[in-house]
């Protein structure tokens, strides 16, 4: 079991984060290996606590935390796909498993922010 939050949202999807706020997220995803150049900023960010079954019993827990983001499709010319009937960007849920903690600690603006479960963060 962890003690971590249930979920926290790092970017609503919604608003356009202040510039510290970007570049903490944009480090905080590259830690991960991912790119943020294809994330979605009209989707959540989301750090969520997750069941999990391990394929061997190798002491991993039954509890992890994993990373929920959308990430754009890149086709084989390496341009952004676009929807047919919409022209906007074709997006993919990915999940990722959280090896670094956001830092929420160092954030710039708390309304961006906000842990899911009820507690402050």
């Amino acid at each position: 079991m962890t003690d971590a939050p249930i979920a926290l949202t790092v970017h609503d999807g919604h608003s356009t984060l202040p510039i510290p706020q970007q570049q903490l997220v944009v480090g905080w995803l590259a830690a991960h290996g991912i790119d943020a150049d294809q994330v979605s900023a009209d989707h959540v960010i989301t750090v969520l606590t997750v069941p999990y079954r391990p394929p061997a019993d190798d002491g991993t827990p039954w509890l992890i935390q994993i990373i929920v983001f959308h990430q754009m499709y890149v086709g084989p010319d390496g341009a952004r796909e676009l929807d047919l009937l919409s022209r906007k960007p074709v997006a993919f849920q990915r999940t990722v498993p959280l090896t670094v903690p956001f830092p929420t600690a160092q954030a710039t603006d708390a309304g961006d922010r906000r842990q899911d479960d009820g507690r402050a963060p």
